[in-house]
């Protein structure tokens, strides 16, 4: 197929030509060839059949009353028939009554119950029940050679390659004469199109008398190049107005210039107190970056012994909900503590990672409560969203209380879960933000009611919920609980 398209287009054009006549050619033969001899063959096999009833008809008499003579006979007659090499009378048990074998082959005998024509290498084989009076007396086999098809076939083929020789050199000569009409056009075009390229005249036409496709492609060609003179033409004439333009205005331009060195000096100094404004600005900021980085380590700091209090208190009291109360104070200072380190930690102290942050007070919870992670898996996932520091705050508060609550209930005897924490842009407002928290757990009891809750931890959610981020919770029971929570971006403390 490569060596193919590296052709010229004239040898194309001609193996195009020559492929489809020897293709029609090839196909038109073989149909009619086909069709003949399968015609041949079974005019053959036909003329066989009738044979073979008349003779068994004429030996219904010899079979009946076991003429074998008589039989023998009949079944002379067929050396007539210069294409039957063997034919045999059969009784009704199979057994045969006579034979006529005009050449020394002995055939081999096929289950006699078989009545129509076999095909035997390059015999043909015919059988015919005989009956008399719808009595089955017997059976007669004739078998005919096909010499005759054999040389149909052989004369056919002869005059197949004797056609295709002759449709190949009348279809070469035909091609090479029919190609120049389209060979002709498209290399005038091509020497053209390399002329062009060579010498970057573009006054040169191509020449077309046709008013086909080609014909028009031509004309588009010479539009193209008409275009092309014109565009070369007025390129020429804007290049030297704008030189007079460029002499025009660098006499302007100097001009210029020495009114800007006479205003430079004064520019000048206005830049240095610039600069030193700058500084100062910068020396400030600083300064206070610094001193809010080390009042969030502080936080941090004081926090975090807060919390180590609180684990000391709870370890020391041997009272349940005392020792679950002080777990959950620390747990949400921990919280707290944790924001403050991120933001201690942060290159940008209004801003966190948030997905990283989450998953950390995950994992922490996790510890916490000596849950197995391989037991419940926890996702996070928040689209890379930016959350103000005042919103951070109480999100990180309700995700600790949600989270801390499912650990404790949802998935009771050490059974395997999934929770699901998700911030992302409201589908149905951009300009306000859904927190989800789900679990898979065994969720509240039937009875149970959010607005009427006593529990501090779930109060404390609602609280941050509807007062500080001034949103609304929506709560699905369906497969485990989820807790849905929708707010304003820019929410107002």
């Amino acid at each position: 197929m490569k060596t193919f398209s590296n052709l010229p287009i004239k040898w194309k054009l001609i193996c195009m030509l020559l492929l489809i006549s020897v293709f029609t050619l090839i196909l038109a033969s073989a149909m009619f060839v086909i069709t003949d001899l399968k015609l041949f063959k079974g005019n053959m096999i036909r003329n066989l059949e009738v044979l073979a009833e008349a003779v068994g008809k004429n030996n219904q008499a010899a079979l009946r009353f076991e003429d074998k003579d008589a039989a023998l006979q009949i079944l002379s007659s067929l050396e007539a028939e210069p294409q039957v090499i063997y034919a045999a009378l059969f009784k009704a048990n199979g057994n045969e009554f006579a034979r006529f074998t005009p050449t020394s082959l002995t055939p081999s005998f096929s289950d006699s119950s078989k009545t129509f024509p076999q095909f035997f290498q390059a015999n043909i084989e015919i059988r015919r029940k005989i009956f008399l009076k719808s009595e089955l007396i017997g059976e007669i086999l004739i078998k005919a050679e096909l010499s005759e098809y054999r040389a149909l076939m052989a004369t056919y083929a002869l005059i197949v390659v004797i056609i295709f020789i002759t449709a190949i050199a009348l279809s070469l000569a035909i091609s090479i004469k029919l190609q120049s009409i389209l060979s002709k056009p498209i290399l005038n075009l091509a020497q053209t199109t390399k002329k062009l390229s060579e010498e970057h005249d573009y006054s040169i036409r191509v020449p077309h008398q046709t008013k086909d496709e080609i014909g028009t492609l031509f004309a588009g060609f010479n539009e193209m190049l008409s275009q092309i003179e014109k565009r070369d033409t007025e390129l020429e004439n804007h290049r030297n107005h704008l030189e007079n333009q460029i002499q025009v205005r660098t006499r302007e331009l100097s001009e210029a210039n020495e009114e800007l060195f006479k205003s430079n000096e004064n520019l000048y100094q206005e830049i240095v107190e610039r600069k030193k404004i700058e500084t100062t600005l910068k020396s400030s900021l600083d300064e206070k970056d610094i001193l809010l980085g080390e009042i969030h380590h502080r936080v941090k700091n004081n926090l975090q012994i807060i919390s180590s209090l609180l684990r000391l208190q709870s370890n020391t009291t041997s009272i349940p909900d005392a020792k679950s109360i002080f777990q959950d104070c620390s747990l949400r200072i921990e919280t707290m503590a944790k924001l403050y380190e991120k933001l201690y930690n942060s290159s940008n102290i209004s801003e966190i990672e948030l997905e990283k942050y989450i998953k950390s007070l995950v994992d922490a919870l996790l510890i916490t409560y000596g849950i197995d992670s391989s037991l419940i898996s926890a996702n996070v996932s928040t689209n890379s969203i930016s959350i103000d520091i005042d919103t951070i705050v109480p999100c990180s508060l309700i995700i600790q209380e949600l989270i801390s609550n499912s650990l404790k209930h949802a998935f009771p005897n050490e059974t395997q879960g999934e929770i699901n924490i998700s911030i992302c842009k409201a589908s149905l407002n951009e300009k306000t933000i859904e927190l989800k928290v789900a679990d898979n757990g065994v969720g509240f009891p039937k009875e149970w009611d959010f607005s009427a809750t006593k529990t501090l931890g779930l109060q404390l959610v609602k609280r941050l919920a509807e007062d500080q981020l001034k949103g609304n919770i929506c709560i699905n029971r369906k497969n485990g609980t989820s807790f849905t929570i929708i707010f304003p971006k820019q929410a107002e403390n």
